[in-house]
């Protein structure tokens, strides 16, 4: 009898490793939101309060505009988009306020947007039902490195969001290309920006506290515009020339106010590396 308490013991142990081992896995599963973002990327939003700063991004402004044109696969800020999906409850409250929003140019499709944030990892099985709900609306679905694309059209206009979700992160794109090139970075065949070693220094300087921190490609900043006043000014050529990262702390208050560094390639022929070794 007593050896039959020791083996039903044992066997019981054993099980509860491994539920403990189990659970560990899924909980190490989740993605941090860098883990998708490509190196390619111009311009990176990154926030722990999306709401806030889609808020401020929403309002006409100048600077806004320049970034849109016609040629944009979006006419608007993504996480504008994102905002009006959720106010009709499309997502059912999994998304939460972590977030980036990466941007850059392909081509000559304009401006392509990635808006990466984090969901409730805890519901991902409300999130796989999810998925199926949206599919039962009409969104057409693909598989990409098997993982679950869809596309949603906007009410009132020819564009289209794609929507994915893996390792508890929520990924919406306003370019098929930018998507998987996400999801590449994901399964470890795409470059990711958080491999860059001038954007870890950028990052590491960044406030932690801020409304948001704000990184700036210097060489591939400017292309992400769509005004073409850019194209022969002085100041944005020089500018075009210096390999790195520029990172701005966005600070809350009224008018919004920035602090940031610039971090330079270690390029004998970039200007700020010429300036840093003087």
């Amino acid at each position: 009898m007593k050896y039959k308490i020791i083996a039903l013991s044992l066997v019981l142990l054993g099980v509860v490793t491994m539920i403990l081992v189990s659970c560990s896995n899924e909980k190490s599963a989740v993605s941090d939101v860098y883990d998708v973002i490509p190196d390619n990327s111009s311009l990176i939003i990154s926030t722990s309060d999306i709401d806030s700063v889609s808020s401020l991004v929403s309002k006409d402004n100048a600077l806004v505009a320049m970034l849109y044109s016609q040629k944009s696969e979006l006419g608007m800020p993504i996480c504008r988009v994102v905002d009006s999906l959720r106010d009709i409850d499309m997502f059912a409250g999994h998304l939460m306020q972590d977030a980036v929003v990466a941007v850059r140019k392909d081509g000559n499709s304009g401006l392509c947007q990635l808006y990466v944030c984090k969901t409730d990892e805890e519901k991902e099985n409300s999130l796989a039902g999810l998925v199926d709900t949206l599919k039962h609306k009409g969104l057409e679905s693909r598989i990409f490195n098997e993982i679950e694309i869809l596309k949603c059209r906007l009410a009132n206009s020819n564009s289209s969001v794609f929507v994915s979700f893996a390792n508890g992160l929520a990924l919406f794109s306003s370019s098929s290309r930018y998507m998987e090139d996400a999801l590449q970075c994901l399964s470890g065949n795409g470059k990711r920006l958080k491999d860059d070693a001038c954007f870890a220094k950028a990052f590491s300087a960044s406030g932690k506290n801020e409304l948001a921190n704000v990184f700036v490609n210097t060489r591939r900043f400017s292309d992400i515009f769509s005004s073409e006043l850019f194209d022969d000014n002085a100041l944005v050529r020089n500018f075009r020339s210096i390999d790195g990262w520029l990172t701005l702390d966005m600070l809350s208050g009224s008018p919004v106010s920035f602090n940031g560094f610039q971090y330079a390639e270690s390029d004998s022929s970039s200007f700020v590396s010429f300036v840093k070794s003087q």
